[in-house]
């Protein structure tokens, strides 16, 4: 007997349901109804509910369990692919390794997360397990080129791969932050930079970007003519044969630039350790509270007297998640020319976007002006 049209809607509907549920659910399995439940609810027969069953598990959608029924979702494998996250006890790379760990599970693979010195001993000694793919997010990323397994390359260090990697959006970041500026009143910028110099670090090209938001952004609103870009290579020599990382001493150098001098002012830095660097720098020039400069820095880190100073966040769980979802697609299917995840930011704006912000703030102030290390002043990352 021919399927009526509203038979065929209904079968239609079901499958149309059964499949994004399977979705949603992923490996978070969910039993299914009975035929019996499925039959009264669609309105139409067992038996052509059992065929959408049975094609749905075909495809893996659904999955039988002997003596419990039909669970909706993925299942599980038996010996799910292993993935290595190489990382440090910091607070980044524990909001790293989180989201990573979250989006493999969810996913139906399995993590393995070892330190740098735990993986070098573990490769040394040939005791570690069979992996699918690593994600090493350090300054180096060197463990996993060891391993010639899939790997997802950190920011600054795509150029130097395959060009597949994560990021996050500093070229939009930038943008917000200085926008955030000239609304609040700025018409004359300064990026502090750490880029730069004949030998650029690749590692910094963060930097190079943040530095691209800043002045497309000025250029939107026709004040890139007020808008300088300093950094330390190009703009103070005394800093060429410093710690390319030490940001924090940076930022105090920046301090002693002309560019920073000029009258109405505005910074974005590169990160907040310049940030507050550039601040200590100028308390110990001698500079009153009340004619500190608006400032925005990036990463929203955490300062021992407050958190005064707006800042672009970086959300490090979901650059972990995007990198897992690389690190699955690469070993299953291999890479794509060219694919970069690029993770957006978000503008945390407190009390540094205005000017004349540190003149209620003489604690803030008084630590500035005893400052010497970014230890002084910021807790650990």
């Amino acid at each position: 007997m021919p399927r009526t049209v509203e038979t065929e809607r209904a079968k239609e509907a079901l499958e149309r349901d059964l499949r994004e549920a399977a979705f949603a659910k992923g490996v978070q399995a969910e039993l299914l109804p009975s035929l019996r439940e499925l039959s009264a609810k669609y309105k139409i027969s067992k038996s052509l509910v059992q065929r959408v069953v049975r094609n749905l598990c075909e495809e893996g959608l659904l999955y039988p369990v002997h003596g419990m029924g039909t669970f909706i979702g993925h299942s599980p494998k038996v010996s799910p692919d292993v993935f290595l996250f190489v990382g440090e006890n910091t607070d980044r790379d524990y909001q790293i390794r989180r989201g990573f760990e979250d989006r493999l599970s969810a996913l139906g693979a399995a993590s393995l997360s070892l330190t740098v010195d735990a993986a070098r001993q573990a490769l040394a000694s040939q005791s570690l397990p069979l992996v699918r793919g690593a994600w090493d997010p350090s300054e180096e990323q060197s463990l996993s080129k060891q391993l010639m397994v899939p790997a997802v390359a950190m920011q600054g260090h795509i150029s130097e791969s395959d060009g597949i990697g994560v990021s996050f959006d500093n070229v939009g970041g930038a943008q917000a932050a200085t926008m955030h500026l000239i609304t609040h009143g700025a018409r004359s910028l300064v990026y502090l930079g750490v880029h730069g110099g004949d030998k650029q670090l690749p590692a910094l090209d963060w930097s190079q970007e943040r530095a691209q938001g800043f002045l497309t952004a000025a250029k939107s609103v026709g004040i890139q003519d007020r808008c300088t870009v300093i950094t330390p290579f190009e703009s103070l020599p005394s800093s060429r044969s410093s710690d390319p990382f030490d940001y924090f001493q940076m930022g105090i150098r920046f301090a002693n630039h002309r560019a920073v001098q000029t009258k109405d002012v505005a910074i974005l830095a590169a990160n907040d350790r310049v940030a507050y660097g550039f601040l200590a720098g100028l308390a110990k020039l001698g500079m009153k509270p009340e004619e500190f400069p608006p400032i925005v820095g990036f990463d929203a880190s955490m300062c021992r007297a407050g958190d005064y100073l707006t800042s672009v966040a970086l959300p490090w769980s979901d650059l972990g998640r995007a990198a897992a979802d690389l690190l699955v697609q690469r070993a299953s299917k291999g890479p794509s020319a060219r694919d970069v995840a690029m993770v957006g930011t978000t503008l945390v704006v407190r009390m540094s976007g205005q000017a004349g912000w540190l003149a209620s703030l003489p604690m803030l102030f008084s630590v500035l002006l005893d400052a010497e290390t970014e230890d002084d002043l910021l807790y650990p990352r």
